[in-house]
């Protein structure tokens, strides 16, 4: 079989995706709590012991200089531009000390005094250099550890495109579908927006499954299923590599379980499945059912709502299994009643 796909780019839909974005903002916003706490605290320890009229830092190099985010603007602990560095140079009563990490300068702390700076100033700013130095290299750690969420989310998009052009698209259906079917289910926007990345992540466990198992036009041997039962755990393993994630991993890893509890990894039954791994799992075999696949021919809509009614108890969240349908079938995007999700997080 063969098929004619859309121009979608899943590495563009994660990475640009409000949900990887906002990680990176909470990523942003907790570092520099964190940070700048270190940095007050030893900017005003040089002021109050030195008697300073003002202590500054100043970050030396263009590659360094959004550091200076982590440090207050104004007052008495401030962060000085670069090119007004020599300014204060001129000052006539002063100490200055950089700070380095491996060698490598990255910038100065700074302080001015009204008259000949007191003994022992020098050696005040010097040992706050050493704090220096350590946070300006959790920085640069905890900034290299974001840029490989990114690194592994194109790497991971990739992988499956290379390996199966099958499993790509199909996680860019389920996300389509998950991020809806959530919608009308009443979930936060935040919960959707998890959602649908999980809904692009859902299947990256299938990199670990030989590529002749993925695309095998014919029923699978037991050894085969047992292998492909795998990819859920594989899937959830991976998200756990990564804080930013790790709330996903759960969805991932139960989007196989069944409401009557013959599912897969886990066996779940009913309202212990997480509710984000009951939508995804609609999401998922509506797919499944209704894609081109190598070893079937698609079904059509009616035939496919309708399947998933007979399930509704059985395989799937009875009260999400016709919701999605009823909704998929007036293409409705409005939820009239109130329904009960067992653990929902609704508005």
């Amino acid at each position: 079989m063969s098929a004619k796909y859309p121009k979608i780019d899943l590495t563009e839909r994660l990475c640009e995706s409000p949900y990887v974005k906002a990680s990176g903002f909470r990523f942003s916003r907790r570092l520099e709590a964190s940070v700048k706490k270190t940095v007050d605290d030893n900017l005003m320890a040089i002021k109050k012991s030195t008697k300073a009229r003002e202590v500054a830092v100043c970050f030396v190099s263009e590659k360094f200089r959004h550091l200076s985010r982590y440090v207050d603007a104004g007052g008495v602990l401030s962060s000085i531009p670069a090119n007004k560095l020599s300014a204060f140079e001129l000052e006539r009563y002063r100490v200055r000390r950089s700070f380095s990490v491996e060698g490598e300068t990255y910038g100065v702390i700074c302080a001015a005094f009204d008259r000949n700076p007191p003994a022992g100033a020098g050696a005040t700013c010097q040992l706050a250099t050493v704090a220096f130095g350590t946070v300006v290299e959790r920085v640069l750690h905890a900034e290299e550890a974001h840029r490989r969420v990114g690194d592994f989310l194109k790497g991971i998009s990739l992988t499956i495109k290379m390996k199966d052009i099958y499993t790509y698209y199909h996680c860019i259906e389920v996300q389509t579908h998950a991020a809806f079917l959530a919608s009308m289910a009443g979930l936060t926007p935040e919960s959707v927006e998890a959602l649908s990345i999980a809904g692009l992540l859902h299947d990256i466990g299938k990199i670990a499954v030989p590529a002749n198992t993925l695309t095998k036009p014919a029923t699978l041997s037991t050894e085969e299923f047992t292998l492909i039962k795998q990819h859920p755990k594989i899937a959830a393993d991976y998200l756990n590599e990564f804080p930013d994630f790790q709330e996903l991993a759960p969805f991932v890893l139960h989007h196989h379980e069944r409401w009557d509890g013959r599912g897969y990894p886990s066996g779940l039954k009913g309202q212990d499945i997480p509710v984000e791994s009951r939508i995804l799992a609609i999401a998922d075999s509506y797919d499944a059912m209704i894609g081109l696949r190598p070893y079937k021919a698609p079904m059509d809509k009616p035939s496919v709502l309708a399947e998933i009614r007979r399930q509704a108890g059985l395989q799937f969240d009875p009260v999400l299994a016709r919701l999605f349908a009823d909704c998929m079938e007036r293409k409705k995007h409005e939820v009239s009643s109130v329904i009960n999700l067992g653990g929902a997080n609704k508005n």
